[in-house]
């Protein structure tokens, strides 16, 4: 999970944001919560998290989780670098449930943006998210 120690103060973030998709189709879904992403990029406050990531930890969502953290309510997060985001699109690949794939989209966050890491990557995270293009890996 994310670690957001940082308010930022720029309005937006470009970043690569790892997704769940259909092997033919352009819906995106989160890994972690399992939820569409919405058109408009409004990210939704989760009540029911259904990972798509098989090793994901399984309560995001209550408090009394050891992964549960505050800050993400209502956010998505981005890998500042591309790299950083083709490490762990390889190293997760194999524990997706089965009928998705991932996917790298380069995005761009805003609202409320916070930064901080995950693991070692540098990350951005923000309430809403802009879909660019998706970057073969």
């Amino acid at each position: 999970m994310c670690c957001l120690s940082h308010s930022s103060t720029r309005k937006k973030i470009k970043g690569y944001k790892i997704v769940a998709r259909k092997p033919k189709g352009k819906i995106y879904f989160s890994m972690a919560m399992g939820f569409k992403y919405p058109s408009d990029g409004h990210i939704p406050i989760v009540k029911k998290q259904r990972s798509i990531y098989l090793e994901m930890a399984k309560d995001l969502i209550s408090e009394d989780s050891g992964a549960y953290k505050t800050e993400m309510i209502g956010r998505t997060s981005v890998f500042i670098y591309f790299r950083d985001a083709q490490v762990q699109c390889y190293h997760w690949q194999n524990y997706v449930e089965k009928g998705y794939q991932l996917v790298v989209v380069q995005s761009e966050v805003s609202k409320d943006i916070m930064t901080g890491y995950y693991g070692v990557y540098k990350v951005a995270a923000g309430r809403h998210i802009h879909f660019i293009k998706e970057i073969k890996i």
